[in-house]
């Protein structure tokens, strides 16, 4: 049996970080505080599918700006918008496209050196809802998650699709605790500051049945981003790296198991993550047809 590995803490807890440099007429002490607690952890929205898309075949770097133009052709869209969503979810070049237009564009791109290919958005089912962990663990044997309610899930090696891992950070506005000056009698004071909710996320996903289960753990900051990842989060990393076999996972396994750099594998939103995993899953797809595909080259994304 899978022993866990990891355990989720209180999602509303309150995190303590120091503040940015505040002018000597508003710091009341050198050692402020603000305490902010992160949003709630929640399982993304469903994925929405339309059209037709066109993806990336691999990941190598290209001009990002040939293919931001490509995609603004295609979509009707500003090249700037067409390039920062190419940047933000790494392989998808363009969605909710005709069959012509997506068909054309495959083709040209391809042509202009960057393997791409088209799908109809509908038929790939898009992304199973992510079912939320609370512990998880692995083994030889395959994968265990303990799900709401007492309900545990058990996932054979053979059966995962992909298991993909990123950092995803979000910013927005929060009310802030300050502490007072300890030799004062004031009370603490409530202040809005910007916060950034830093979220360290696991996906498995299954295709007989389609499911996803998904471990997460965030943490709030103030003005800065750091490791969230904790010592039970990189141990259950680790054990996948060692036990998965043939089964396809991303890089940010590693990144987790050796506290590397995340680079390319942090996003600014949860939805560009979205798409990113959704990218990934068809390109896994497409290697494991029967008939490759002819401009099939290695999968540098993976490990």
């Amino acid at each position: 049996r899978a022993q866990p590995a990891w355990a989720s803490p209180p999602t509303h807890g309150l995190a303590a970080a120091p503040l940015a440099p505040l002018t000597s007429a508003e710091a009341p002490s050198p050692a402020s505080y603000s305490y902010v607690a992160p949003k709630p952890l929640q399982p993304p929205p469903p994925f929405a599918t339309g059209g037709w898309a066109v993806l990336r075949e691999t990941d190598e770097l290209y001009d990002v700006g040939l293919l931001g133009r490509a995609a603004a052709k295609y979509m009707g869209v500003p090249v700037a918008d067409a390039t920062r969503r190419i940047r933000q979810t790494r392989g998808v070049l363009a969605r909710r496209l005709d069959r012509e237009a997506a068909l054309e564009m495959a083709k040209a791109v391809t042509e202009a050196g960057v393997p791409a290919f088209a799908v109809f958005e509908e038929k790939t089912g898009g992304l199973p809802p992510a079912q939320m962990a609370g512990s998880c663990g692995c083994n030889s044997g395959g994968l265990e998650f303990e799900l709401g309610g007492g309900k545990k899930a058990h996932v054979a090696w053979g059966e995962v699709a992909v298991i993909a891992a990123a950092r995803v950070d979000e910013k927005d506005q929060a009310i802030a605790l300050m502490d007072p000056d300890p030799s004062g009698p004031q009370a603490p004071a409530v202040v809005a500051r910007d916060r950034i909710t830093q979220t360290t996320l696991i996906d498995l996903i299954t295709l007989r049945p389609p499911m996803r289960f998904r471990v997460a753990r965030q943490e709030a900051v103030l003005g800065s981003s750091g490791d969230v990842s904790s010592a039970g989060f990189r141990q259950f990393a680790a054990s996948c790296l060692k036990h998965r076999g043939a089964s396809p996972v991303n890089k940010g396994l590693s990144v987790i198991a050796s506290r590397g750099s995340w680079g390319y594998l942090a996003f600014n939103n949860p939805a560009a993550y979205e798409e990113y995993l959704w990218w990934l899953l068809q390109v896994i797809l497409r290697r494991s047809a029967p008939v490759p595909a002819a401009s099939a080259g290695a999968a540098s994304y993976l490990e």
